[in-house]
C-alpha cells in the first residue's frame, strides 16, 4: 500500500514537504496484502506546516459548539455572553485549527464540519481543501477528496502535497496510471519528496513494473536512508524478480530498522524457504 502525506498546517503550501514531514501523524494502512501485506500505505497527519489529507464532508455534521456559561447560542458560529455582553464569532483560522485538532484525535468527519466552515468564511485557502480532502481520503470518499484536491490546484498548482494526495485517490479508485501522473507531477514540483518516490513505486510494482518500482524505492532510500518500509518493498520486488538473496538483505536492513515489522520477518523467512533455508 501507499503512504499518505500528513495533515497540513497553513505554512505548507510554501514549505517543501520535507521541511514539514517532521510533524506528520503516520498512519499505517495495509492494502492488497501478499505474503501477509507486501505493500503498505501511511496517511501522514501534518500538524506544524498545513500540508494535510482528510476525509469525508459532511456540512453540517458533528460541529462543535464552544463552550461558555451563562449564554446562549446563536446559530453555529456566534455565542452570546450574558456576563460579558460581546459577541464571539469564530475567524476562519479557528475552526481550522479545530478542525486540525479533530483530525489528529480522529474525528475526521467533526474535522472536516469545521473545515467546511473555514472555507466558507476563506474560499481561497489552499491548506484547508487539502486537509478537508486527506480527511475525506480518510473516511473511504475518494471521489470527495479528489474534489477538493482539484479546488486547491486551481488556486496554487505547484503544492507537490496536493498531488501526492490525488495521486493516492485515484490509485485507491484504480486509475493507477492517472496516480502515477500524479506522483510524477509532485516530484516535478519537490524533488525530494519521498513520499511521492515510495508510492510511485508501489503504483508501478502493482502495474508489474518491479524494475521501475525498485528504481523509485532506491530514490526514496536515497533520500531517507531509514525508510524502512522502501527496504521491505524493494525487497518484496527484488524477490518477484528472483534476486532472493538481495530481497533477503532488504529485508534484514528493514528488520534493523524496526525490529517489530512483523511483514519483514514472515517475508524473509519465506524467501529463505525458498532458497532451501528451513531454519
Amino acid at each position: 500500500g501507499r503512504r499518505h502525506p500528513a495533515y497540513a498546517h497553513p505554512a505548507a503550501a510554501d514549505a517543501d514537504r520535507d521541511d514539514t514531514i517532521k510533524n506528520i501523524r503516520t498512519q499505517t494502512q495495509t492494502k492488497r496484502p501478499r505474503r501477509l501485506a507486501r505493500h503498505l500505505r501511511h496517511p501522514p497527519l501534518r500538524g506544524d506546516a498545513r500540508q494535510a489529507e482528510s476525509k469525508h464532508g459532511f456540512g453540517q455534521a458533528a460541529v462543535h459548539r464552544p463552550e461558555h456559561r451563562g449564554g446562549v447560542h446563536f446559530g453555529e458560529i456566534i455565542v452570546f455572553y450574558l456576563d460579558s455582553q460581546f459577541f464571539m464569532t469564530l475567524t476562519a483560522e479557528e475552526y481550522f485549527q479545530r478542525g486540525l485538532e479533530k483530525a489528529q484525535q480522529g474525528l475526521f468527519e467533526e474535522a472536516i464540519a469545521y473545515w467546511t466552515k473555514a472555507i466558507a468564511l476563506d474560499p481561497n485557502d489552499v491548506v484547508t481543501y487539502y486537509n478537508r480532502g486527506n480527511a475525506k481520503s480518510d473516511l473511504g470518499d475518494k471521489r470527495g477528496a479528489i474534489l477538493d484536491y482539484d479546488k486547491a490546484l486551481k488556486l496554487n498548482p505547484n503544492f507537490a502535497l496536493l498531488y501526492a494526495g490525488r495521486g493516492n485517490a485515484k490509485s485507491d479508485l484504480g486509475d493507477k496510471r492517472g496516480a502515477i501522473l500524479d506522483y510524477n507531477k509532485a516530484i516535478e514540483c519537490n524533488p525530494n519528496d519521498v513520499l511521492s518516490f515510495y508510492n510511485r513505486g508501489v503504483t508501478k510494482s502493482e502495474l508489474g513494473d518491479k524494475r521501475g518500482a525498485i528504481l523509485d524505492y532506491n530514490k526514496a532510500i536515497k533520500r531517507n536512508p531509514k525508510y524502512a518500509m522502501a527496504y521491505m518493498n524493494r525487497g518484496n520486488d527484488k524477490s518477484d524478480l528472483g534476486d532472493k538473496r538481495g530481497a533477503i538483505l532488504d529485508y534484514d536492513k528493514a528488520i534493523k530498522l524496526n525490529p517489530k515489522n512483523a511483514m519483514a520477518h514472515n517475508n524473509r523467512g519465506f524467501t529463505k524457504s525458498a532458497l532451501g533455508d528451513k531454519r
